[in-house]
């Protein structure tokens, strides 16, 4: 359907998410967004990891349409990378308490180009909408809409009561600061896909070959309430959650490492037209500056061979 809008040159001037409530752009068509160089240091401070550096700069992406929101008072074209980027490193309390600002900072050098409003790591929750899954904090379950059967859940019961009040147990933020929570909510869960029902477009979509973090933190509470895990969620090997453990009540850690997806909000005034030369400017400036570099090797190449002849001839000269 995109290539036939390309084509219409009414279309090409109309805004995106008219194209997309109309049907006309569907869902995963693919939108030739362009963003700018940008880099981010993430330092082990925040990510518990290890200081790492991100950059944009030659990093080809693909964009796909996932539906309209309103950011910010206005409509958007709500876009997600059709990969994941980059892998990020998180370790223990440090990356349990800051390791989504991290993701949602990597995400948003994307969010540089030209018709760009907002950018963000995709959460557990654009996951749930795409799925039509529903967490029902009251009842306590997770389910897909027009499916009877309630999803598989990996992480026991659903919403459990832990008391930490116990000095020697610990949440990420009272092991780095030293404040003890008394009562914490288990908010984590997890699916397969091959729990939902039909949606195979919107599975294909989110699950990949390879796995990436999930900006939706969690608490999952052993089923015996021995202890708590915290962490981001992720999908990852066919399932998808909020919270996995990176650190736990006892005071142990895990460290881990992920891909991260992001996600884009475009101005409702953005128009195929718009994208399309700005994605044309780009494109020229890239291949100036690789022609450019292909110049300098090739001078570069022929200065080592004049050099060469050089150094032949006063060889030759001193055999005489």
């Amino acid at each position: 359907m995109l290539n036939e809008i390309m084509q219409n040159e009414e279309l090409r001037k109309r805004k995106l998410t008219d194209l997309y409530e109309e049907g006309i752009i569907g869902l995963g068509d693919e939108i030739p967004y362009k963003h700018n160089e940008e880099t981010y240091l993430s330092p082990k401070g925040r990510n518990g990891y290890g200081d790492q550096s991100f950059s944009t700069k030659g990093v080809e992406m693909k964009w796909q349409a996932i539906g309209v929101e309103e950011i910010e008072g206005e409509k958007c074209l709500k876009l997600i990378a059709q990969q994941p980027v980059f892998q990020l490193g998180l370790k223990g309390a440090r990356g349990c308490v800051y390791g989504i600002e991290e993701m949602n900072a990597i995400s948003r050098l994307f969010a540089t180009g030209i018709g760009a409003l907002k950018g963000r790591s995709v959460t557990i929750e654009d996951v749930n909408q795409l799925l039509d899954v529903v967490v029902d904090e009251k009842e306590k379950k997770v389910y897909q809409v027009g499916n009877a059967n309630n999803i598989n859940l990996f992480f026991g019961k659903f919403l459990k009561s832990y008391n930490l009040r116990e000095k020697q147990y610990y949440t990420p933020e009272s092991f780095l600061f030293f404040i003890y929570a008394k009562v914490i909510i288990h908010t984590a869960y997890s699916y397969c896909k091959n729990s939902i029902k039909g949606k195979e477009k919107e599975k294909k979509i989110l699950f990949l070959k390879d796995g990436y973090w999930l900006a939706s933190p969690g608490v999952d509470v052993n089923p015996d309430g021995g202890f708590a895990g915290f962490g981001p969620g992720a999908v990852d090997d066919g399932r998808a959650g909020s919270g996995d453990g990176l650190f736990y009540s006892g005071g142990y850690w895990y460290a881990g490492r992920l891909a991260v997806r992001p996600v884009l909000y475009l101005n409702s005034n953005v128009t195929l037209n718009v994208l399309l030369e700005e994605s044309c400017k780009k494109d020229k400036d890239t291949l100036q500056t690789l022609f450019r570099q292909l110049e300098e090797k090739r001078q570069e190449r022929q200065r080592i061979y004049e050099e060469e002849e050089k150094i032949i001839r006063q060889i030759k000269e001193l055999k005489k």
